[in-house]
């Protein structure tokens, strides 16, 4: 077989391109030169786009091989020795080529996998920009590929009614019907359109997320692309859901969900796509947090926390998700935590706010993924603590707190742990009860119950008097809960940004201890030494460990952040 070694050149081409487009000067590259050419009607960064954004890394795969886009002078080329003397198919991103068909040289049909999640971003040119699947397929010996876009698309056109800056953190849509993204099979000939049908299992939901929220100015709308597998008999009923949040002036992140649901949605082709229209108001709030002070995690990154610990609610049929009303609060050894029943329900109803270390394994579903589970292997049985094939990031936040940009502090004793950063690291220019560079005290809230022991996170910057609590204990150091306040005082000292971390025991399957006297907190780090544990923060009266090693089995608290816009 004769091998080439293949560049490609991105040609920023219209719609005429596929039926005929004046090609670059590829002078000074080798007559076997494979040039790489895309359909003006859909690129790379949008479906109905018409322009090709190459960047310098992506990788594009041909029959078997992987090569590293790179730029050359006007021209992109990938790096790589690639069979091509007989008919060969090609596919971007590399990875969404899969061995079923796509590794047979002459075959006409590929299988490829979209994806139920993408990350997306807009550029300076307010132009969204999404990795979405391109194919071709081309003769022996051919000089150029013809990239085609295989994608349909819902365009979600987001209007700002809200009279306040939105921030929007990730859209989704769900069909009724039909599975809008997993494996489908392509058919390909040389120089024609790729047909595509979905096959197999897939799921029905897509959601696009953005790591940097997109921002719409009051009155201002913005259209999010959302991609989803052709469907040429309909798409059936679709949900559309945005997840979005504005910052009020009372101090607190109203978090607003707008949903609505759109019957009979028409049958999309390749490349074609249907708008839906959401319109954001507050009247749609979900979930209201304080705003918390701002907290350096690094030496560049700051974060808020969540309002309080998070929680999940079973009501007998299904589970909802909230963080607990107080910071103080915490569920203990009550219904809820004592009463899980299987991988993922409880008897009858009640709220958990223990969760054990979770990953992305498949061997396990439901609830159990999000470490609701009454198990007590040490083991890997049930799924946790999988290296092979789980995420190695406990996410709570992007998992299941309703798209919104939530997560888990890193942990362990490395120098990019942030919760070691957060309580031994950080300057905070600020001083608490005469001590500067303040960071934290171990406390108790009184008059809570029969007193609520926990620790207080000082913000940055925060200047707190000792006679502004009950007594001053000690900071920056352990102490026996030292630290006494009212709850009018805490109050007052959460209005200046503090939080509190209440000492709410683990759980061992079904059997809760040490709520009351012990905190022990999730990190989104696994121990890598051990399949079997993950890091968290461990604290009592005497004592504080911020690399604690446990099984992923425990349930700890949670307690989410996001950062600092």
């Amino acid at each position: 077989m004769r091998k080439i070694y293949v560049y490609m050149a991105a040609m920023l081409c219209g719609l005429a391109m596929a039926t005929g487009c004046t090609k670059e000067n590829v002078g000074g590259l080798s007559d076997c030169a494979l040039e790489i050419f895309a359909e003006g009607s859909g690129t790379k960064t949008t479906v109905s786009g018409t322009s090709v954004k190459w960047v310098e890394g992506d990788e594009v795969w041909i029959n078997g091989a992987s090569g590293t886009v790179t730029q050359s002078g006007e021209h992109w080329y990938a790096a790589g020795t690639f069979i091509t003397s007989s008919d060969f198919n090609s596919f971007y991103p590399a990875t969404i080529a899969t061995d079923t068909g796509a590794s047979n040289l002459t075959t006409t049909t590929a299988t490829v996998v979209f994806p139920p999640r993408y990350a997306s971003s807009f550029d300076g040119s307010g132009n969204q920009v999404l990795t979405l699947p391109m194919a071709a397929r081309s003769a022996a010996d051919s000089k150029g590929v013809l990239f085609k876009h295989l994608s349909a698309g819902i365009n979600v056109v987001v209007t700002n009614s809200t009279g306040s800056e939105l921030k929007v953190d990730s859209v989704s849509v769900t069909s009724a019907s039909v599975n809008l993204c997993g494996p489908a099979s392509v058919g390909l000939s040389t120089g024609a359109v790729p047909t595509v049908s979905a096959t197999g299992d897939g799921t029905k939901t897509v959601t696009v997320c953005f790591s940097t929220p997109v921002a719409i100015a009051a009155d201002g709308s913005k259209t999010v692309q959302v991609p989803v597998i052709p469907n040429s008999t309909g798409l059936g009923d679709l949900t559309v859901k945005v997840y979005s949040h504005i910052t009020l002036p009372s101090s607190s992140i109203q978090y607003l969900t707008y949903s609505k649901t759109k019957g009979s949605a028409p049958a999309l082709g390749r490349n074609e796509v249907a708008s839906l229209a959401a319109s954001i108001t507050t009247s749609g709030s979900d979930i209201t947090s304080s705003i918390l002070g701002a907290f350096s995690v690094s030496s560049t990154k700051k974060v808020y926390f969540s309002q309080g610990n998070l929680q999940a609610t079973w009501n007998g049929t299904s589970w909802s998700w909230a963080f607990a009303a107080n910071q103080w609060d915490y569920i203990g050894n009550a219904t809820g935590n004592t009463s899980i029943s299987g991988n993922g329900t409880i008897s009858g109803t009640g709220t958990v706010d223990l969760f054990g270390w979770v990953g992305n394994s498949s061997s396990w579903t439901g609830a159990a993924q999000y470490g609701i589970s009454n198990s007590t292997a040490t083991n890997n049985t049930d799924g946790y603590g999988n290296v092979a094939t789980e995420a190695l990031k406990s996410d709570w936040g992007n998992t299941i707190s309703d798209g919104y940009s939530w997560r888990t502090l890193s942990g362990g004793d490395g120098d990019d742990s942030e919760w070691k950063y957060l309580f031994k690291t950080r300057t905070t220019g600020g001083t608490v009860f005469g001590t500067s560079q303040a960071r934290y005290a171990h406390a108790t809230i009184t008059d809570v119950g029969t007193g609520v022991n926990g620790i207080i996170l000082f913000p940055d910057g925060v200047d707190i008097a000792s006679s502004e609590v009950t007594t001053a204990g000690t900071v920056n150091g352990i102490s026996n809960y030292a630290t006494k306040c009212t709850t009018a005082q805490w109050m007052a000292l959460a209005a200046k940004g503090c939080v509190f971390l209440p000492a709410a025991g683990r759980r061992n399957g079904t059997t809760v201890s040490n709520h009351g006297s012990k905190g022990y907190y999730c990190s989104s780090s696994p121990n890598t030494s051990s399949a079997y544990q993950a890091y968290g923060v461990y604290f009592y009266s005497g004592y504080l460990n911020l690399a604690k090693e446990y099984y992923r089995y425990y349930g700890y608290s949670v307690r989410l952040v996001r950062e600092v816009e």
